[in-house]
């Protein structure tokens, strides 16, 4: 049976002396890139979120491209902007497609970075990069399998409620609900392949220098084995998430409100003051300056509150691996760091045991 409550102090501590006992600012900045990177600390979905939140957050404009791009395709717009539009559609898909494959190489980089507490970050991304571009390709082919069933059920869904035609609307309700609870099962199974890939296999795969689909095959033979366990690591694992969700929104909302309370008093009524005299230069500024303060409030926070459940997950992760697969170990246990010193020269041939695995099964990576 799993030790929930060793591992979770063991990640504690880990996260402490990587965030706050080093007091070095630049070090916890690093892992705010990372965390931001990588998608927060839920532990699941590999950032297929990131491209619909990039269009969320810029409603007005995608719905305008969009009429821009429907109207010309009818001939109601000028035809010789829509090559111009086109090309910017490609462009933020394009850039949408190369933030999702840095967040796959971030990944290996968060690993490292949690077991080493490396310094840098230029150098991991350009020696780990191939194993995010193999992460990545993994996740685009998982998760095009995964549409298709999703669409089965819906067009399923669609053709028999067309089907029952609109005299039964009882019998139209109940086939929606079943296929609104199908899909909640397949969503559920998804986010479960997706958690436990982030949070057992992507540091299998990186112990082992191997592929995803390998370092899959290998945990797989411990996963059916315990899955007693591996339900309760989900459990946990969604629970710290979700704590942790509503204590970052709440810090968030304290410390931008906060901000924007003394901004607006400090910017924002000299803003509206100076409108009112007509003085409509100054009134920007001042609109501006408020602006950029409260933005800039709820990203700092946003970063200051998440990274450290990001990297306490994915400390839980790893701890939980050790103790299903122990041979696969890489934090030292009791979140001591004494064994992780990155900063030594490091050879291929030096046997650098981080955790309750034999001397002679682990050797350090070439940085």
């Amino acid at each position: 049976m799993l030790d929930i409550s060793a591992a979770l102090n063991d990640a504690y501590k880990r996260t402490k002396y990587l965030l706050w006992e080093r007091r070095s600012f630049g070090r916890w900045w690093r892992f705010a890139l990372l965390s931001m990177l990588t998608g927060g600390g839920g532990g699941g979905g590999f950032n297929f979120r990131l491209p619909l939140q990039l269009l969320q957050a810029n409603k007005k404009e995608t719905a305008m491209l969009g009429m821009v791009l429907a109207t010309g395709a009818v001939g109601d717009f000028d035809t010789a902007m829509l090559p111009f539009f086109i090309g910017f559609a490609v462009g933020i898909f394009a850039f949408a497609i190369f933030f999702v494959w840095l967040s796959n190489c971030a990944q290996f980089v968060l690993v490292e970075s949690i077991v080493y507490d490396r310094h840098v970050l230029g150098e991991p991304f350009g020696r780990l990069k191939s194993s995010g571009t193999g992460l990545f390709l993994w996740t685009f082919l998982v998760g095009l399998a995964c549409m298709i069933p999703a669409g089965g059920v819906i067009a399923g869904g669609i053709g028999v409620g067309y089907m029952a035609g609109g005299d039964s609307p009882g019998t139209v309700l109940m086939i929606g609900l079943s296929t609104l609870a199908l899909l909640a099962v397949l969503g559920l199974g998804i986010c479960t392949l997706f958690a436990l890939t982030t949070q057992l296999v992507v540091p299998v795969a990186y112990r082992q220098r191997l592929g995803i689909s390998s370092a899959w095959s290998l945990v797989w033979q411990t996963l059916r084995q315990r899955k007693a366990d591996t339900c309760l690591f989900l459990l946990v694992l969604v629970g710290v998430a979700m704590a942790g969700a509503f204590g970052v929104m709440m810090g968030i909302m304290l410390v931008t409100g906060l901000v924007a309370m003394v901004s607006g008093i400090v910017l924002g009524l000299p803003a509206f003051f100076l409108y009112q005299q007509q003085m409509a230069v100054p009134a920007v500024i001042c609109a501006v300056l408020f602006g950029v303060v409260v933005l800039g409030a709820l990203f700092v926070s946003s970063l200051a509150f998440q990274t450290p459940l990001t990297v306490l997950t994915r400390c839980f992760g790893m701890y939980i691996m050790q103790q299903m697969m122990p041979e696969f170990g890489l934090l030292p246990l009791g979140g001591i760091p004494e064994q992780a010193q990155a900063e030594e020269p490091i050879l291929s041939h030096e046997p650098q045991p981080l955790g309750a695995v034999p001397q002679d099964s682990w050797q350090r990576p070439e940085f």
